[in-house]
């Protein structure tokens, strides 16, 4: 099956990435479909901004994107990482709310279908099939994001960073089972919450007791590291 156009092969966004989008848009309407357009963009840009009108759906075909909270005295903390295949914008609508209730950017080169806002609405609300996989990963969103925050109350420095660590080794991972992560000590401290001086301590802790491999800004997992981790943060968090 052939994703409507504008086309994208499974050699552009991978097999299994290219099956999810095929499903998701077997029974879109032709027309709706030929006015879908292609956007592809580099790492750290903001397509969403929190309160801007929701005047356009994105489905993440490839890449990874961060939501950020930045209301608090201008602290920026990206609270959630996600992975294709995601649709930005679609919570809004189906909730009938006229404005984006978060900032969203890439954290790696992405490729995205987009749709205008009257497209996507008049295509959800009648197709089941499409209607029903968002609706299952809106739900696992959400029970996610709630379970990872209330961790997050009782986690500090080492286990905080162990904790994101482990989830992105479950997304991330490749077929041999390494996850290479490469983020500046700030994108560490946006994405756990920690001060620039607890993620450096706790960078090195993690490596001096061995639950990864540091090398300047480069983390390696392997099934060993992320074994190691589980038994570790299933010791304080009974996971």
């Amino acid at each position: 099956m052939k994703i409507k156009a504008p086309e994208l092969s499974a050699g552009q966004i991978g097999q299994d990435h290219y099956e999810y989008l095929s499903r998701m848009l077997s029974d879109m309407p032709e027309e709706i479909g030929e006015r879908m357009s292609i956007l592809t963009l580099g790492k750290r840009e903001n397509f969403i901004h929190e309160s801007h009108p929701v005047d356009q759906v994105y489905i993440l075909a490839s890449g990874s994107v961060r939501a950020v909270e930045h209301r608090v005295l201008g602290f920026r903390y990206d609270y959630m990482i996600f992975h294709a295949v995601k649709v930005f914008g679609a919570m809004e609508i189906l909730l009938d709310m006229p404005v984006y209730r978060t900032t969203l950017g890439t954290m790696t080169d992405c490729t995205f279908l987009v749709l205008g806002r009257d497209d996507y609405s008049y295509w959800i609300h009648r197709d089941i099939n499409a209607l029903a996989m968002e609706t299952r990963e809106m739900g696992e969103y959400l029970l996610e994001q709630s379970r990872k925050e209330r961790l997050y109350l009782f986690l500090q420095g080492k286990d905080r960073l162990l904790m994101l660590i482990s989830l992105m080794y479950r997304e991330q991972c490749d077929s041999r089972g390494v996850c290479v992560l490469q983020f500046p000590r700030e994108e560490w401290s946006d994405m756990t919450g920690l001060s620039l001086r607890t993620v450096g301590r706790a960078i090195r802790q993690i490596s001096d007791e061995g639950f990864v491999v540091h090398e300047r800004s480069r983390l390696t997992v392997d099934r060993v590291h992320y074994r190691k981790i589980r038994e570790h943060l299933g010791n304080i968090t009974a996971e």
